[in-house]
């Protein structure tokens, strides 16, 4: 058996002794903590939020994740392969940071993954395949002009 099988048994016995016993309403140990951690979780996101609308309404400029989401977006456009996307990246003034030999995005006073700045793993493929395509392009049409000599 599986914890999470095992917890729904337990929150299970637990509802169980509530609507039987209700007096025993202090030994409720399952349902109370989920309840607390999912309530933690909620008011965390929410401060987050709140803090950076704050931020925002108090110094009227973008945030430095907004700063860079927007540039890498630009440069996105602009791009025609990862290689000439990053240089772009780095035209802009913007650093790089690597993970596991490989570029993982920009780094400023902090890291933001490109998947944070709204270009997934799926659009940097997309570019792979666009810089193939112009690959395959320019070779047929130099073999083109070979056979026209």
């Amino acid at each position: 058996m599986d914890d999470r099988v095992f917890m729904d048994i337990r929150l299970g016995m637990e509802a169980y002794q509530q609507e039987m016993y209700p007096e025993l309403r202090h030994s409720i140990a399952y349902s109370e903590r989920s309840k607390a951690r999912n309530n933690a979780v909620e008011r965390d996101q929410n401060t987050r939020a709140q803090r950076a609308y704050q931020r925002q309404q108090r110094t009227e400029k973008p945030s430095e994740k907004e700063q860079y989401t927007s540039i890498a977006h630009e440069c996105y456009d602009r791009a025609t392969s990862k290689q000439q996307f990053y240089e772009l990246l780095q035209e802009q003034g913007l650093t790089l940071y690597m993970y596991r030999n490989k570029i993982a995005g920009v780094q400023g006073t902090r890291k933001y993954r490109f998947s944070t700045l709204g270009i997934g793993k799926e659009q940097l493929a997309t570019l792979k395949r666009l810089a193939d395509r112009y690959a395959e392009i320019a070779t047929l049409r130099n073999e083109d002009s070979e056979r026209e000599r």
